[in-house]
Order: structure tokens, then sequence, then C-alpha cells
């Protein structure tokens, strides 16, 4: 089988503990590589311990998720790699279901369903774009009723657990470059570091000509870390805004859902949408004349909107 099972971890130690095991069980002929963004726990220790096999990658500082799999991708030299988080306990048989698809040239990427918990709500059916040209994950928290068991076209593929066309990565990389001592290929924008990274490269692969493809089979359980409370997760309660705002996680998704606009929304789709992309950011704005240590995302957005343009412009050379 000519795939590479590429994961990227940063203190995961408790997560590899149960997804190595399943590993352990794998073809050895599969090749299994890990990047350890410099953890302070026994994260490459235990990867050693189930996986002594694994081909693995140490790096000096915290790269990001981004940087980690770039790492990795430099490295690869199968025709497909498997992009797997530690938090993810995979269903290997229901994984290679995924592969004959790709028998089909224009397909770059590739997704099952993915389970929130053993009850049966849904994590993941693929990445669908809003109306304010925003990633979602389709499904995310539902009771899984079946409304998810045809295959689907999607914008793009979950960053969780998805296989890419190695072919398909490297014809729209950014370039390559150097982090951390370490070579990395641009595929997934560096500038991100985390958060939204999987929506951006399927619009890059969209924007390229390819399509990315969503199977209901249920290849796994991710147990999401962040907690949703009312409606679009936010809640109505004043902390529990507050407590969004605060968080990284999204100050980085706002950074990136302006960024991934402005690398890749043709000028007809920003007309059609731009009364809704507006009054998102809109909110935004407001809120940051309430919470003003979110008005540093706006400065790092405007600094590096010139770099997300010349990605843009050069992104031009893959498209079809």
């Amino acid at each position: 089988m000519n795939l590479t099972i590429q994961i990227v971890g940063w203190n995961s130690e408790g997560s590899l503990k149960r997804l190595l095991p399943l590993l352990q069980k794998l073809d050895a002929a599969i090749p299994v590589r890990y990047i350890d963004n410099a953890s302070s726990d026994d994260s490459v220790a235990v990867v050693k311990q189930f996986l002594p096999r694994a081909d693995i990658i140490t790096v000096s500082e915290n790269t990001g998720f981004c940087s980690g799999h770039n790492i990795g991708f430099a490295a690869c030299d199968t025709e497909f790699v498997l992009v797997l988080n530690p938090d993810v306990e995979i269903v290997w048989e229901q994984v290679q279901k995924l592969l004959p698809l790709f028998q089909d040239k224009t397909i770059a990427a590739v997704q099952g369903k993915l389970m929130r918990n053993a009850v049966g709500i849904l994590d993941s059916t693929g990445v669908v774009q809003t109306i304010t040209l925003n990633g979602k994950e389709r499904g995310a928290g539902e009771k899984d009723t079946g409304q998810y068991n045809q295959p689907a076209h999607v914008a793009a593929t979950t960053g969780a657990c998805s296989i890419y066309r190695t072919s398909a990565l490297r014809r729209v990389a950014h370039g390559t470059y150097t982090t951390a001592g370490h070579s990395a290929l641009e595929v997934f924008d560096k500038d991100f570091f985390a958060y939204k990274e999987d929506v951006d490269l399927g619009w890059r692969l969209r924007n390229a000509g390819f399509t990315n493809q969503y199977l209901p089979v249920r290849v796994g359980t991710h147990p999401r870390a962040m907690r949703t409370i009312g409606r679009a997760g936010w809640g109505i309660i004043p902390s529990h805004i507050v407590d969004r705002l605060r968080n990284v996680t999204t100050r980085w998704s706002l950074r990136n859902y302006v960024w991934m606009i402005v690398k890749n929304a043709s000028a007809k789709k920003i007309f059609l949408h731009e009364i809704f992309i507006d009054a998102r950011l809109g909110v935004f704005i407001l809120l940051s004349l309430v919470y003003w240590p979110l008005l540093s995302v706006w400065l790092d957005i405007f600094q590096k909107l010139p770099l997300m343009m010349e990605k843009r412009y050069e992104a031009r050379h893959y498209h079809r």
C-alpha cells in the first residue's frame, strides 16, 4: 500500500497511548511518521515504545500544526498520505475503503465519517463552505441518523483524518522553506500556524481543478477539545463570550478566515457573499471595541495582507 500515516504531536502522550496500539496492528510495510513539536511530556518515548519502527522527527520548538505536517510532507515519498491527529482513534478497515476513490485522478483528498463519541454524535462528514465563505465541519455535534450516508463532494476534508494525493499537494504547495532546522514543503500555510489550514488547502485544491470527496464509512472517533455553548458555540452569557474571545483558537480562526478569503476567493464569489462576510467581520470589529486584546489580531491580519496577496498571485501557476 503506497501510503504514509503522518501524525503531528505536541504534549500528546495521553492521546498517543490510545492511538498507537491501533497502529501496532497494521502491516509493517505501511510507514508511520511522527513529528514532535518540542513536547515537554513523554510523547516521543511513547512512540518509541509502542511503534519502534516509526520515523520520528523531533523539532526543537513548537512550529505549529501546519509546519509540523509540512516537515513531514517534505519527507513523504509515497503516493498518498494519511494526515492523522493523535487524538483520533481510527478504524483501519474502514480507512482502507477510502483509497479506491483515488482511481479518479481529479480527486485530491478523501475523508470518511468521523464520530465525536461512541453514542452516535458526529464530528465531521467533510468541510462545507458557509455563506460567509467560512469553513464548517458538516454535521458536527449532530446525532447520526443517516443524514450523511451519501458520498459527496465537499469544500475540504478535515485535517484531523484525511487522505491526500501527494502529487496534488505538491502542485498547490506555496514552496519550500526551512523551520527549526528542518526542510518543509508549504502545503498547509505556515503563517496560519493552526486552524482553518485544512479549509484553505481544500480551497486551493479546488481552485487548481481537483475535488475533495467524502465517503460515508465510519473511520474513527475524534473527541473535540472545544466545547460549544448555545448558538454558534458562543452562548448568551457574557462570560461565555469573553471566554471564547480569550481563547487563542478564536483569535487564530478569525485571522486565518480573513487570510484564506484574501488568498482564494474569486472576485465573483466575494461580490456574491460580501454582505455576509462584512456582517461577520462587523461583529468581530464590535467585539474588538469591547474586548481590546482582540485588536492585536487585526494588526496581525493587516501586517501580513501583502504576503497573502503574494501567495494568491503565485497560486496562478497551478491553476488548470
